[in-house]
């Protein structure tokens, strides 16, 4: 496993254990980088590196950290500089992480805690789950579930056959897709905020958080709107099973575009 650690000093420290299979070591320091590599035997026999390596690198918190590891868990805590991490099969956990955040990972999870900046997350069937982030988030899963909760900013958000969750959310623009998966999301949007939803197969569920102002545009083709906003009710087309409903809710300053081919949509308060 491999742990980052900001400090106040301008210095950069490992430690921590070496699996013995480990070929060779790498930490050379410049002036102003630092590149630290464990490499291993290119032919491995199914019983290598069983005991694992493990390692704590201790580094300023002005860092900016670029991360590309194998079958390995990274953990990171209190880097302001930015971080790029590029994962193939481990778990990827940030807390207290700023600026510019890239995670990659092929099939291990994602979680992202009290971050901001501009963040962008992708996993392939791992999960992505974030708290308390606050700027640009983009947060792409194939087979994974999106979770996302007190997130604040501009957020995009897509999955394949993984739900959607956002929760306690407050945006100015928003915009989620997904292909299978359900799309529920809840918060407080100001006056003027962007929304966007669109489900192939899947459900749609809206819930403000207090009084909107925005046009709602709900569509679905072969699936039921649920408005318990009002009294309005959706209308369903003569020469098909569309049901829409437009409507206007106070000055009408945002907008909301809800669509989903099979799926159900509901709205409420």
């Amino acid at each position: 496993d491999l742990a980052l650690s900001a400090w106040d000093r301008a210095e950069i420290r490992v430690s921590g254990r070496l699996d013995e299979a480990v070929r060779e070591f790498t930490f050379d320091v410049g002036p102003d980088t630092a590149v630290i590599a464990v490499q291993l035997p290119d032919n491995l026999d199914g019983g290598c590196c069983e005991a694992g390596s493990d390692l704590l690198v201790q580094l300023p918190v002005g860092s900016q950290v670029h991360i590309s590891v194998v079958s390995t868990d990274v953990k990171a805590r209190g880097i302001h500089g930015g971080i790029d991490i590029s994962s193939v099969s481990g778990d990827v956990n940030l807390a207290d992480v700023h600026s510019r955040i890239t995670v990659t990972s092929v099939s291990g999870d994602i979680e992202l805690r009290a971050a901001s900046g501009r963040m962008r997350l992708k996993s392939v069937s791992g999960d992505i789950d974030g708290t308390a982030l606050d700027g640009l988030v983009v947060a792409n899963a194939v087979s994974g579930d999106v979770t996302l909760r007190q997130t604040k900013g501009e957020l995009q958000t897509q999955t394949i056959s993984g739900d959607i969750d956002l929760v306690g959310i407050e945006v100015t623009e928003l915009d989620s897709s997904t292909v299978s998966g359900d799309l529920a999301v809840s918060g407080s949007f100001g006056a003027g905020a962007n929304l966007a939803g669109d489900s192939v197969s899947g459900d749609i569920r809206l819930e403000f958080d207090h009084a909107v102002s925005a046009r709602l545009d709900l569509q679905t083709r072969s699936g039921t709107i649920k408005n318990r906003l009002n009294d309005q009710r959706p209308t369903t087309a003569k020469s098909a099973s569309t049901e829409s409903l437009r409507m206007v809710l106070g000055a009408g300053e945002g907008e909301v575009v809800l669509q989903s081919r099979s799926g159900d949509i509901t709205v409420s308060r």
